[in-house]
């Protein structure tokens, strides 16, 4: 083979590997795109359960704080007594979202049991709600010869249209008494 000849073949082969055919672009296309709608999907994902994660804490940070409440309405109390008649008609919450009670703090760190369930403020766009009721340990309505009370403490929430709750229980006794 000439030199003439040598040249004219290695032209015709650089000639040919020159670009890319529009199979390879539109394959490296397709998986790119692929690549970008998993990491969007996944990004979304994360975020969605930072977020659910966020109102849960908060969710639980709201229930123990209505039931230090209650140790703090109990504790304020000179009687037994009073506490039972300040808690009485506060329905067992856990039945139902309109039933319940939940605790106003007034002007000079004093409170006051309203009727109802009440909302609580949290720092994200989600309303959490909460409420609490009062028996006996055995189910019933509450009454002052009763020594413990079984307080359930209930927050409900929703992250789009699925209803989330938490409930709480604890057994609040006279214990100056003992």
């Amino acid at each position: 083979m000439s030199r003439k000849e040598a040249l004219v073949s290695t032209r015709v082969l650089i000639n040919k590997s020159k670009g890319f055919a529009l199979v390879e672009v539109l394959l490296t296309l397709g998986i790119s795109m692929l690549l970008v709608v998993g990491l969007v999907a996944l990004g979304l994902f994360s975020l969605k359960s930072s977020v659910a994660a966020r109102v849960n804490a908060e969710a639980g940070k709201t229930a123990q704080a209505e039931l230090e409440r209650l140790k703090l309405l109990r504790d304020a109390q000179a009687e037994w007594a009073t506490f039972v008649q300040a808690v009485d008609g506060c329905a067992d919450s856990a039945a139902s979202e309109t039933d319940g009670c939940h605790i106003q703090v007034l002007a000079g760190g004093t409170f006051a049991v309203q009727t109802g369930p009440a909302e609580a403020e949290t720092f994200t766009n989600y309303k959490v709600n909460y409420s609490f009721g009062a028996t006996n340990l055995t189910g019933g309505n509450l009454t002052a010869t009763d020594t413990t009370a079984l307080i359930t403490q209930r927050t409900w929430w929703k992250i789009g249209d699925r209803p989330r709750s938490y409930i709480v229980q604890t057994i609040l006794s006279d214990w100056r008494d003992r």
